[in-house]
């Protein structure tokens, strides 16, 4: 392969990663290959296409493709997921016209490594936000406790900084015992070694404390492992939307169940809602049967565990 086309390779993979704009790259490619002018055509198979040409001025390709001057060198397949790339070349010698279909197939692999770039994007962002629901924080940390990326709810415990806090983004507890004991447990869920047990970081004032557990791949070792934090404050969710469409629930109902859930008594209830106790009696009686429980507090266990994710997502 000729130096000019090793060149156009790097040109386009450049811009396939670095996010670089494609007429760029093809201008490279036409002074590497030395025609007079460029045209590129990418269709993506079922979404759409896009064309661009270098010189931004060049003639018409459609009329010198008729006349039979432009020569054309195409790279792709047929399947239905495809992206078929066209290049043509205006003034190409016949060097130029043997390395075309070279640098069709490397312009080709820089479109599609940036398309799988935009997928992996898409599915971490995906990713995250169904991360963003849990109720418990979740950090990716290295041994270091450097931290990677987090959830919400991990980013609202530390925000508290009452027993975890971050420095240049690394996770420090502010108890000593507790930060070596966390390092150790970080080290040993990175070296590969079984789930090691709970690790407790104590609260000052007495407070319960947070229970966190690292979790690696066992049998593995990896660079970065998980942090799984449970927050002893988080009350339970009061995921209405979840609660209507798994137990139809009135909007009556959907009140007083949020109301148990928070540990409202039901003349607290039937206060907040300007109506008599008895009213919100003979009304948590029917969400009791709509539920399929005899008591209130099987219905708040019950409303407790079918109400997994948190309402907010940044």
């Amino acid at each position: 392969m000729h130096d000019a086309t090793f060149s156009s390779i790097d040109v386009w993979l450049d811009a396939a990663l670095k996010g670089g704009a494609w007429s760029d790259a093809l201008e490279s490619t036409r002074r590497a290959l030395g025609v007079e002018a460029l045209a590129l055509s990418i269709a993506f198979a079922g979404r759409s296409s896009e064309t661009m040409t270098a010189p931004a001025s060049a003639p018409d390709f459609a009329a010198a493709t008729a006349s039979g001057v432009v020569t054309r060198a195409v790279a792709g397949n047929s399947r239905g997921d495809a992206i078929t790339l066209e290049l043509s070349a205006l003034g190409a010698s016949p060097e130029a016209a043997a390395e075309l279909k070279h640098a069709a197939t490397a312009a080709l692999r820089a479109v599609q490594v940036r398309a799988q770039m935009a997928a992996l994007e898409a599915n971490a962002a995906l990713t995250l936000a169904a991360f963003d629901l849990l109720p418990f924080g979740v950090a990716l940390v290295d041994a270091g406790l450097e931290l990677k990326d987090h959830n919400l709810s991990f980013k609202t415990i530390v925000a508290r900084a009452d027993a975890l806090v971050l420095r240049d983004r690394r996770l420090h507890c502010r108890s000593r015992n507790d930060h070596q004991a966390l390092l150790r447990h970080v080290s040993e869920a990175l070296s590969g070694a079984p789930a090691p047990d709970l690790l407790r970081v104590s609260r000052p004032g007495g407070e319960r404390p947070y229970v966190l557990r690292p979790l690696g791949r066992p049998g593995s070792a990896k660079s970065h492992c998980l942090l799984l934090l449970l927050d002893p404050d988080r009350a339970p969710a009061a995921d209405s939307a979840v609660w209507k469409a798994m137990f139809d629930l009135t909007a009556c109902e959907l009140i007083i169940a949020e109301g148990l859930v928070h540990g409202r008594r039901i003349h607290e209830i039937a206060a907040q809602r300007g109506v008599s106790v008895e009213t919100v009696r003979t009304q948590s009686k029917r969400l009791y049967e709509r539920l399929n429980v005899t008591s209130q507090a099987a219905a708040t266990a019950l409303l407790a565990q079918a109400a997994p994710f948190l309402a907010a997502v940044r």
